[in-house]
């Protein structure tokens, strides 16, 4: 039948209906896809006797470390004898075992942990720095990547003294999406910190004070913690600190599963209100 005027007939509705629910199954995509921008890779999972072993192995190596540095500390005439070979010695077994964790077990979570270990018992800083950017690429998009990158410039700013380059990895670490301050957020703040730490040993007064602005706008809750630590740092900028800006502690925030669930609902709705309308369009004109 013939449908008058500008009426539709009822195969030009469902072609209707075919074109909406194409767009919203990419409005779908859309969602799902802006949701998981930035979706961290999973972490190798040990189960079983691999992760008892892996345990075992960095619980040993730890172990013997502090051992190690349990002889080496104290008054010298407290401290036991121990010559410069054995010290030697004792090392390369710590390193050892350190190592052995990270090529059993690589892209796992105690990798990770053994390889930050071991960069701080390098001889060389260049090893060390070595180390930290191959672990740096291994681990990259995983969620120990950040405290890696962060050890990285740690490493250059404090005992390189190479303020520049601990830009470099100290920028790398973004904020984290989302409401709240959580574990993300404490990171990005204290790499944040250290990079206004970085500025002002450049003389680059006006930059890490522009930066602070806007972490206190950001961070409204901490803004008096991060002026006095900025101040502090500004004050002491020709001392030689080790000791990082005292990053702030977290607090609970939206999850980003939450967020997901959310955004394919909103589109499943939208995709059953469209259908239903034209289900009701194409019913009527067959009655008709």
């Amino acid at each position: 039948m013939q449908i008058k005027g500008s009426r539709l007939s009822s195969a030009q509705l469902k072609k209707l209906l075919d074109f909406f629910i194409a767009m919203s199954a990419v409005l779908l995509l859309v969602v799902l896809s802006d949701s998981l921008v930035g979706r961290e890779v999973p972490l190798r999972t040990l189960r079983g006797n691999d992760y008892d072993t892996a345990r075992e192995l960095r619980d040993t190596a730890d172990r013997m470390r502090g051992e190690l540095e349990g002889r080496l500390s104290g008054p010298p005439r407290t401290r036991p004898q121990i010559s410069q070979e054995e010290i030697d010695a004792e090392s390369a077994k710590i390193e050892q075992a350190y190592r052995e964790v990270i090529e059993r077990y690589p892209r796992t979570e105690i990798a990770a942990y053994c390889a930050l270990r071991l960069s701080s018992y390098c001889a060389s800083v260049d090893e060390a720095v070595e180390i930290l950017e191959r672990t740096a690429k291994e681990f990259a998009g995983t969620s120990e990547e950040n405290k890696i990158i962060f050890e990285l410039g740690l490493l250059h700013l404090q005992i390189k003294h190479e303020p520049a380059e601990a830009i470099k990895w100290f920028s790398r670490i973004s904020k984290p999406d989302g409401d709240g301050y959580g574990m993300g957020d404490v990171l990005y703040l204290s790499a944040q910190q250290q990079l206004a730490k970085c500025e002002l040993q450049l003389r680059q007064d006006a930059d890490a004070q522009d930066r602070v602005t806007k972490l206190k706008e950001s961070y409204s809750q901490y803004a008096q913690e991060l002026e006095r630590s900025y101040q502090f740092e500004v004050e002491s900028r020709n001392n030689s600190s080790d000791e990082p800006m005292i990053p702030l502690q977290p607090k609970p925030r939206q999850s980003r599963m939450y967020r997901v669930v959310a955004g394919v609902v909103g589109a499943i709705l939208i995709v059953i209100g469209i259908s239903r309308l034209i289900f009701i369009q194409i019913r009527k004109r067959r009655k008709s």
